[in-house]
């Protein structure tokens, strides 16, 4: 182990910083008065916040960090699409750099990037405006990092922040009903006005169980190959221990996160209770990207699941599983039904696995010549109504039962829980 003394927020590296409305804060790296030249082996990070229901806004005056040589790069062609959209370039290959600067579009473990790292700002004969970013959040991290030497001379980067009214995103309850959320971004000119746009919302609920999301529409058109900065990202970020369903991850690593550029799946199942939705575009005058989606809490009863196929609801799968309500929690919900409808697609059957089956019995047998017990069979091979369990023939399942039965269609059964 190595231990290196550096520059804390004392000495201007990293620490929480306020942005305020119609006020340009100042923001650079701290410079040796003896060399001129920014410290090495710094690795600063600064969190700079706004008030609720505000934004900030991030523009470089000047970024000119040691970069490494050509003969260093070793064929590595790296795209930073972002800054290369800005001075009108649809690729601009970056040289890898001994020392960066990253921006993250809110808290730095759980926010996409607004800038990669980068080292120095692409050239350019044009007269073009300097890099401009709007975050989605009332948050923003800013990292730097120096390795132990700085041969380059420079005062390194300088930047220049401020808040400003949000236009977009917002946090959203799920319930039990669907609710929607739309997005569409306005058209602008490239050069007079600012190009890049994040929004951000977040979904949740408070039942302690996964969202499902159904998009309608998507439509990200990007203006270069990459799709670096024209994109939409789905993020897990609720608390583990406040989600409680199968559905939930049990690890951190478990989490979702997803990020859409042309296509987006038609069904969203998260793994905590709390998503977040981030969309990146860069505002052009030809087009506009756009989004809408509806989202509810994960209903385990009185729904209809298509398999392989469409119905109304808009939910389509190929595999799934269901649960009663309220599970995992002991005891279940009493006095409460529910009805699952499962249809296959023709040509196709449905096959159910029981991974875990308690439900209450009665404390009686039943003999096999009484109608209670033709009633209460066990399920059977060549049976058409199947109800109890697939235990014994003999237990009576005289406060709650599962019933499982086909309709006229054999590609179609419905799964009724009565308790």
């Amino acid at each position: 182990m190595v231990l290196t003394a550096t520059l804390g927020p004392s000495k201007g590296c990293g620490g929480p910083l306020k942005a305020v409305e119609n006020e340009w804060k100042k923001l650079n790296v701290p410079i040796d008065p003896q060399t001129e030249n920014y410290y090495p082996n710094l690795r600063c990070e600064w969190n700079i916040e706004a008030e609720r229901g505000n934004l900030i806004e991030i523009r470089l005056i000047e970024l000119k960090l040691e970069q490494k040589p050509p003969q260093q790069e070793q064929q590595q062609n790296s795209v930073n699409s972002t800054l290369a959209n800005y001075v009108g370039l649809s690729f601009l290959e970056v040289t890898p750099c001994f020392d960066y600067i990253a921006i993250y579009d809110g808290p730095k473990a759980t926010s996409p990037l607004l800038l990669p790292p980068s080292c120095s700002l692409p050239l350019t004969d044009n007269n073009e405006l300097n890099p401009n970013f709007i975050s989605s959040h009332r948050q923003i991290d800013v990292f730097f990092s120096s390795d132990s030497s700085t041969e380059l001379a420079g005062t390194g980067f300088q930047a220049e922040f401020r808040a400003i009214k949000s236009d977009c995103g917002g946090a959203f309850l799920a319930g039990q009903e669907w609710s929607d959320v739309s997005f569409v971004s306005e058209r602008t000119l490239k050069r007079t006005n600012q190009r890049h746009k994040r929004c951000r919302w977040f979904l949740y609920t408070e039942k302690q169980q996964p969202l499902e999301v159904i998009f309608e529409q998507f439509s990200f058109p990007s203006t270069s190959g990459n799709c670096l900065d024209e994109f939409l990202e789905l993020r897990d970020v609720g608390a583990l221990s406040e989600c409680q369903h199968p559905a939930c991850a049990t690890e951190p690593l478990q989490g979702k996160k997803k990020e859409l550029y042309v296509h987006a799946p038609q069904w969203y199942i998260s793994s905590t209770s709390v998503i977040q939705l981030t969309a990146s575009v860069l505002l052009q005058s030809q087009f506009s990207a756009s989004f809408r989606i509806r989202f509810r809490t994960l209903s385990a009863c009185n729904r209809s699941i298509e398999i392989d196929g469409n119905v109304p609801d808009g939910v389509s799968l190929a595999s799934g599983r269901i649960t009663s309500p309220n599970y995992p929690h002991s005891p279940y919900l009493a006095n409460s039904s529910c009805t699952t409808k499962l249809i296959a697609a023709e040509d196709h059957r449905l096959f159910l696995v029981f991974k875990h089956f308690e439900l209450e019995r009665g404390r009686h047998r039943m003999l096999p010549q009484s109608m209670l017990f033709h009633r209460f069979r066990p399920i059977g091979v060549n049976s058409d109504n199947f109800i109890g369990t697939a235990t014994s023939g003999a237990d009576n399942c005289l406060y709650d039962y599962l019933n499982i039965c086909c309709l006229s269609n054999i590609n179609q059964l419905n799964v009724i829980l009565k308790k």
